[in-house]
This record gives structure tokens, sequence and C-alpha cells, in this order.
């Protein structure tokens, strides 16, 4: 009898680890499109920075505004990838851009900032103008 409850409990055991290794997780919730960041600032020496796109479909990244200060690593990719910013030194005022991410229907923003090494405030025809010291 002994004999007999050994075995059945060994045939058990065998059985439960290999249901629970056939087992597959499956999730009725999928993300089509997130980021791991909301915002990023890289300061006035330059620089890079990177952040993660996380998405069910293709993807692919725009900015809100032509820039000449920043390069991006890649603009578009699919699933899981990750974006690299870089920049060089600021001597100027912040610079700010938004990068704009587009998966599927889905659209994302992420806020990105230069600090600047002087202070100011843009001027309306688009140029820069510094701040009158006191």
């Amino acid at each position: 009898m002994k004999k007999y409850l050994l075995k059945l409990t060994g045939l058990l055991a065998m059985s439960l680890t290999l249901a629970f290794a056939s087992c597959e997780m499956k999730s009725d919730m999928e993300i089509p499109l997130a980021v791991d960041t909301e915002a990023l600032t890289l300061g006035k020496e330059g620089g890079s920075t990177n952040f993660s796109i996380y998405s069910t479909s293709d993807w692919n990244v725009k900015l809100s505004k032509p820039v000449e200060w920043m390069s991006l690593s890649n603009l578009r990719g699919h699933g899981k990838g990750n974006v690299e910013i870089s920049t060089p030194p600021n001597y100027g005022v912040v610079r700010r851009v938004d990068l704009i991410i587009i998966g599927g229907s889905d659209t994302l923003t992420v806020k990105l900032t230069q600090e600047g090494d002087r202070q100011g405030v843009p001027a309306a025809q688009g140029g820069v103008r510094e701040q009158p010291r006191s």
C-alpha cells in the first residue's frame, strides 16, 4: 500500500508540473501604444538620452516643428523600440519641441526641452532676443 501511495504521489506531482509548464498566460488587455516617459530634459552642455516605445503595430515619430538642433536615432519601428535623442551644446536660450509618436490610430507626445546658456524670450518673428538685465 505504501508503495502504491508513493507511485501515485509521484505521478500526481509529474502531472501538475507538466500542466503548469504547458500553461501559457494570455492577457486580454493589450496596450496599442505607450512610452516610458512624457517629458525629457537635456542639459545645456548637450549629449544624448533615450526613451522607449511600446506598440502592437507599426509606429513613427514626428516633430511638432522643424528643428536643426537635435537628431533622432530612428523615426519608425514596430513593437518595442528605443529612440535616442542627441543634441549639441546650447549657448542660446532654452529649446523645446514635442516628439509626436503615432501608432495605429493612437498618438502620444513626449515633450523635449534642452536647457540654454542664456536667459531669453522668443521674438515675435521667430528669432531670439535677450531679456534686458536689471
